[in-house]
């Protein structure tokens, strides 16, 4: 067999030029097509791998099912081959360096930046599944990134043919490195796209904090943590990492499988919702405190201390007020929960509103929120219920605003009042009004706030401005404590109104 160097010539047209990588399965050289006289990326194999002829073949198939893939943050699959023993891919030549490489001179990226280089990568898998096809092998050394900036995604499905073993130890020998595996790799189990979803929350994970999740002596050691151990949270290794965009990374990192996104889509549209995100407060407070000299602050801080004291005594007021009887809970400051006697004096209405059917609503996420349950909302059974998702904190995980339940109320009718009942104490919710593809802002009680907290009780009553409307949605943005997980559940409602 004719020695592999520069200068040698592969299919009467393939000129190789310079070794310019080394992984473990095979070596990237650049080389030059002279029929098409451009420049190419030639992946040859090592040369034990190239004398295996079941291995030979599942390459063979595998590179092949890659070439039909055309997205732009897929590197082209030219032209595969063997010839002498050697067995060889021909590819798109990027020209510029690897995420790899970027990561080790950059060290850890700025939010913005991670999640700008994580969007073509998700975008590239995504195609990927949808066409059949699984990566297996996402790492950083997997992604090139051109003079111009581009991102582009290589090996796909390659890593099947050295994964058809299922051994662990063989695989990381051929492979090179296992780390980024996702734990049913790991396990040998079954492989979806959630797979390569979960690696490229290690890859974020790293880019993010600057280091890998789970480091041990060898790959396979630092393979098997994950099926043992959760990962540091990247913010306890900088604190500057916004919080929703950390959970996005620990939800894409899910040990199992249907915790985590359930498509690479789904995980870049919760990236962009979060990243910048983390306090939309700020800019308004940049606008709303403009810097100014030391003493003009100092006045301000002064002028704080009225207002301060004002707060106290008020507070001492009402402390003393509901000490002595004279002042009520519950009353019009309040949406509460629902009393066993009658009405209070001066709250709307009205007549029970049929509702026709109830829908989960969940723009932000994968667009489905247990929909095989929201009958147990209006079904009037109490050992019924629907209930979120859960979750890893009372704010949605940080991956989306809010999930709701609209109410179809079969035509247009006048609104004023909504009474919730909850298995679940301590989740927050909002109302809107208005179709389930346009709901309104958020509606206003008659105690003039927007957003209602479900009592101890777990019963409540809202009442609100007279609304004509066709639906009603609860659209929930804090959830309450449950076994573990953060979630809200609501097993009966009732809307009160006249028909319009």
């Amino acid at each position: 067999m004719e020695a592999i160097a520069p200068h040698r010539r592969l299919a009467g047209r393939y000129v190789l030029e310079e070794a310019i990588a080394a992984g473990g399965m095979a070596t990237v050289w650049r080389a030059r097509d002279e029929v098409l006289a451009r420049p190419v990326a030639m992946k040859i194999l090592r040369e034990d791998l190239a004398r295996d002829p079941d291995f030979l073949e599942r390459f063979r198939r595998e590179a092949v099912s890659a070439a039909r893939l055309t997205h732009p943050s897929i590197v082209s699959v030219f032209d595969t081959g063997i010839e002498d023993d050697v067995c060889y891919i021909v590819m798109e030549d990027l020209g510029g360096s690897t995420l790899r490489e970027l990561m080790d001179e950059a060290g850890p990226l700025p939010a913005p930046r991670a999640v700008e280089l994580i969007t073509p990568i998700l975008s590239a898998l995504g195609f990927a599944h949808s066409n059949g096809l699984i990566h297996r092998d996402v790492k950083p050394a997997n992604v090139l990134i051109s003079p111009d900036g581009r991102v582009k995604v290589t090996d796909f499905g390659i890593a099947r043919a050295a994964f058809a073993g299922g051994d662990i130890t063989t695989t990381g020998q051929v492979l090179g490195t296992v780390r980024y595996l996702s734990p049913e790799q790991v396990q040998g189990g079954d492989v979806d796209g959630r797979s390569d979803v979960y690696s490229t929350g290690v890859v974020l994970y790293e880019m993010l904090s600057g280091r890998a999740p789970f480091v041990a002596e060898s790959d396979v050691a630092t393979a098997m943590m994950r099926l043992t151990s959760k990962p540091l949270p990247p913010r306890a290794i900088r604190p500057d990492i916004p919080r929703r965009v950390e959970a996005v990374v620990m939800k894409a990192m899910a040990t199992r499988p249907d915790e985590r996104f359930p498509t690479a889509e789904a995980m870049a549209a919760a990236l962009h919702l979060q990243v910048g995100a983390e306090d939309p407060m700020a800019t308004q407070r940049i606008h709303l405190r403009p810097q100014e000299p030391e003493r003009s602050s100092s006045l301000f801080r002064s002028w704080m201390l009225v207002p301060l004291i004002v707060l106290l005594l008020a507070g001492t007021v009402i402390a003393v007020g509901l000490t002595v009887g004279r002042l009520g809970l519950g009353g019009p400051f309040d949406e509460g929960e629902e009393p066993q006697a009658s009405p209070r004096a001066g709250r709307p209405s009205g007549v029970e509103l049929p509702v026709r059917q109830a829908r989960d609503f969940d723009p932000e996420g994968d667009g489905a929120e247990r929909p095989e349950e929201v009958g147990g909302a209006i079904d009037g059974n109490p050992d019924s219920s629907w209930e979120t998702e859960g979750y890893n904190s009372a704010s949605l995980g940080g991956l989306k605003q809010g999930v709701g339940l609209w109410l179809d109320l079969g035509g247009v009718q006048r609104v004023s009042r909504i009474v919730i009942s909850s298995p679940l104490s301590g989740w927050q919710f909002e109302l809107k009004e208005g179709p389930f593809e346009r709901p309104s802002q958020a509606l206003t009680g008659l105690s003039g706030r927007s957003s209602f907290t479900v009592g101890d009780g777990g019963r409540i009553s809202v009442d609100l401005q007279s609304v004509e409307t066709e639906g009603l949605l609860i659209w929930i943005t804090e959830l309450a404590p449950d076994g573990g997980r953060f979630r809200a559940a609501i097993e009966d409602v009732t809307v009160v109104g006249t028909a319009s």
